[in-house]
C-alpha cells in the first residue's frame, strides 16, 4: 500500500513486465514487506495481491532485510508458501542454518516438517557491499570460498543480486560470480 514503508510501485502497473518474466520460463515470487514476517493479514494481502497479477497459486517468498522469526514459518504455512529464501545473514557471506541444501523446516510445535522448501540464502550483494565492505579482490576471493564450499557438498548457493546493484563493478562482480560457478559445471535454475 502507498502508506508501506518503502513503497515504490502499484503491482497493476508492473503486471505487463511480470507476464514477460514469466512467459519467459522464470519464476515471480514475493518479496515481503517490512511488518510480513510477523504479521500473517500483511502477508496474505500482500501476497493476494501478487497472486491476483500473477494468476500463480504457488509463489516463492524472501522477506525485506531478511527479517524473521519463528512466528515467520507459521505464517508462510497458513499462506501457502511453496519456498522461502529468508534464511541467510545480512551482515556476512555464509551457511545460517549450517547447510547448503534446501530442506523443510521443522515445526517443533506440531512434531512435523512445513509443506514448504527452505531454500537458504548463501551470498547477497548488499552484504559485501554495505555490511562488509569488501574490495572487489577480498568479493572475489570470498566468493571462490564459499562457491568451493558449496561445491564440495553439491550444494544449492542461492545467491541474491538486487537491481539497484547492476551497473559498474558490482555487475562486474555478479558476472564473475556466474561464470566462475558456470566453469565448475553448477546447474542453474529458478
Amino acid at each position: 500500500d502507498p502508506s508501506d514503508q518503502d513503497y515504490n510501485y502499484d503491482i497493476e502497473m508492473l503486471k505487463p513486465l511480470i507476464t514477460q518474466i514469466l512467459d519467459a520460463g522464470n519464476e515471480v515470487g514475493l518479496h515481503g514487506g517490512h511488518t510480513a514476517y510477523k504479521s500473517a493479514s500483511d502477508f496474505i494481502q500482500q501476497l493476494s495481491r501478487l497472486k491476483k497479477v500473477t494468476e500463480l497459486e504457488k509463489v516463492g517468498y524472501r522477506n525485506h532485510y531478511l527479517k524473521f522469526n519463528l512466528d515467520s514459518f507459521e505464517i508462510m504455512r497458513e499462506a501457502g508458501i511453496s519456498t522461502d529464501s529468508t534464511l541467510g545473514f545480512a551482515d556476512i557471506v555464509g551457511f545460517r542454518n549450517g547447510m547448503a541444501h534446501p530442506f523443510r523446516p521443522y515445526n517443533y510445535r506440531q512434531n512435523s516438517f512445513y509443506d514448504f522448501v527452505e531454500i537458504p540464502l548463501i551470498m547477497m550483494d548488499q552484504t559485501f557491499y554495505k555490511y562488509m565492505n569488501l574490495s572487489q579482490f577480498d568479493i572475489r576471493k570470498l566468493s571462490n570460498k564459499i562457491i568451493d564450499r558449496v561445491s564440495e557438498v553439491s550444494g544449492t548457493l542461492s545467491l541474491l543480486w538486487h537491481n539497484t546493484t547492476f551497473q559498474g563493478e558490482k555487475v562486474q562482480d555478479l558476472d564473475y560470480m556466474i561464470e566462475r560457478m558456470r566453469d565448475d559445471g553448477a546447474w542453474f535454475c529458478t
